[in-house]
């Protein structure tokens, strides 16, 4: 799963777009979440400003994906209005049904 942090005042609310091993996944605008899947085993998810927004470069981090876990990662825009991806509490936790 992917948020999107709301804000209107960082980029004027601009989106983000999402990618899982460099190939675009999603797209989000201020405040959405979108649930993205993905085989189990290293994975680089990354995540950038969308339109002319400063600190348009991919800025990422690396997951170690389990079978049966969900994970949820968080976007937020830090300095210089970077899209900056942060993975949430709690930890990784096991998907049952």
């Amino acid at each position: 799963m992917f948020t999107q942090d709301a804000g209107a005042l960082s980029c004027f609310g601009a989106g983000m777009q999402v990618f899982l091993d460099e190939k675009l996944a999603a797209e989000t605008i201020s405040g959405e979440s979108v649930k993205l899947y993905h085989k189990p085993g290293p994975t680089q998810l990354s995540i950038k400003n969308k339109a002319g927004c400063a600190g348009g470069d991919l800025r990422g981090l690396l997951l170690d994906l389990k079978p049966g876990y969900s994970y949820s990662v968080r976007g937020y825009r830090g300095a210089w209005d970077k899209a900056e991806p942060l993975l949430t509490s709690p930890e990784p936790f096991q998907y049952r049904k």
